[in-house]
């Protein structure tokens, strides 16, 4: 947004420049708007979808830990159920640790 003394003086070349400038520039600060809140809206919904794709993940890899158990490979399975429940541990421990943290754009 160009400085007063300038719109005074685009409107003294062209009369109405001034206005046209301001309206150019409210469109594009609700242009902008708009477009942050369809990225936050998306991102919360991302969020949601990651969280429960993550806990489906999880619940088959601890069935499967069992399945493998219960067909007689006891390391084998004790591994899978204790990898699933290591992955899970460790997201929550991250989750709590960046709450604390102001947002900042996370590289993907």
């Amino acid at each position: 947004m160009p400085p007063p003394l300038w719109l005074k003086q685009y409107d003294e070349v062209l009369p109405g420049a001034a206005e046209r400038i301001i309206t150019v520039f409210e469109k594009q600060v609700d242009h902008r708007i708009d477009l942050e809140k369809t990225v936050i809206s998306s991102d919360k919904q991302n969020s949601k979808l990651g969280v429960k794709l993550g806990f489906v993940l999880q619940l088959v890899a601890i069935l499967a830990g069992v399945i493998v158990i219960l067909f007689g490979k006891e390391l084998a399975g004790f591994s899978v159920v204790g990898t699933a429940f290591a992955t899970m541990i460790a997201n929550f421990i991250i989750q709590i640790s960046k709450r604390g943290q102001p947002y900042q754009k996370r590289k993907n």
